[in-house]
């Protein structure tokens, strides 16, 4: 019976642990664009995202930052933001931008 617990408790605390980042939308709500989570996961770690969404630039100048930002991501971690990533963060800043 302790044996049978003990599993439980790891498999739950292993659960609890790898779900600590998911975030979930309300009930009925969609996220209605994929490129918010991209800009989640790579931008909002050096970057406030109120303060990037806040800024009203062309789709030009999106995309010239992105990959400036992609550049430096490479050159400090080794792993810049794929194109196709870049594409949809774009997509997003030019639609949840002012």
């Amino acid at each position: 019976m302790t044996r049978h617990l003990s599993l439980f408790l790891t498999i739950a605390a292993a659960a609890a642990f790898l779900t600590a980042g998911c975030q979930r939308a309300p009930s009925g709500e969609v996220k209605e664009h994929g490129g918010q989570l991209a800009f989640e996961e790579y931008c909002t770690d050096c970057h406030v995202g109120s303060r990037a969404l806040g800024g009203s630039r062309s789709e030009s100048q999106w995309r010239a930052l992105t990959e400036r930002m992609s550049d430096k991501r490479e050159q400090s971690s080794g792993t810049g933001i794929p194109m196709e990533v870049q594409d949809e963060i774009v997509d997003y800043l030019m639609k949840e931008g002012r």
